[in-house]
């Protein structure tokens, strides 16, 4: 099995404290159910409290008849967050990123935290474009959401290193370079 790792940076509870970190780990569905079936809840708030669960996408609209995806009123009864701009939405869905901004928005209107993913492709960071890419990205979310963003989580994705069968995994200097910009 695959896992993705994300480092979610929690709020401080004092301006003076450091930043906690917590590892979110997403792992399959089938993998939920048989963490579920372990333990008794009686209800909603339990699980809550118990797992905190976030959704792998959603759909722009905010309500109708959209085979196949799920709205925010429909998750926000039971995630915390929801991911948006998965490498494969944008490259087989054709999703951009003001789209993605869209359902960024429609998250935080339902009171969950936006999982943002950017991320440049192979040829674009070979071509030495990876900042430019991820900066133009970023921009486009920051046009739309505006303050909003601050509430918003920003997961630097790779397109060439996550899901494409690349030989090797970002190494940390990738990855603190598009923390710096």
């Amino acid at each position: 099995e695959h896992y993705n790792t994300v480092i979610i940076p929690t709020r401080a509870r004092k301006p003076r404290d450091k930043a906690k970190v917590e590892v979110a780990v997403q792992i399959a569905q089938r993998w939920i159910v048989a963490i579920l079936r372990r333990q008794t809840f009686t209800s909603i708030e339990e699980i809550n409290s118990a797992i905190k669960l976030a959704a792998q996408n959603l759909s722009h609209m905010e309500q109708g008849a959209f085979t196949g995806e799920i709205s925010a009123s429909m998750l926000q009864d039971f995630c915390t967050a929801v991911i948006v701009g998965h490498s494969e939405r944008r490259q087989y869905h054709h999703e951009t990123d003001e789209q993605i901004a869209e359902k960024a928005l429609q998250v935080l209107d339902s009171g969950m935290t936006p999982v943002i993913c950017v991320g440049e492709s192979a040829d674009e960071r070979n071509s030495g474009r990876a900042i430019e890419v991820v900066r133009g990205q970023i921009s486009k979310q920051v046009m739309v959401l505006q303050d909003r963003l601050a509430d918003c989580l920003i997961a630097y994705e790779p397109v060439w290193a996550i899901g494409s069968g690349a030989v090797r995994e970002a190494t940390p200097t990738e990855f603190i370079e598009m923390k710096i910009f």
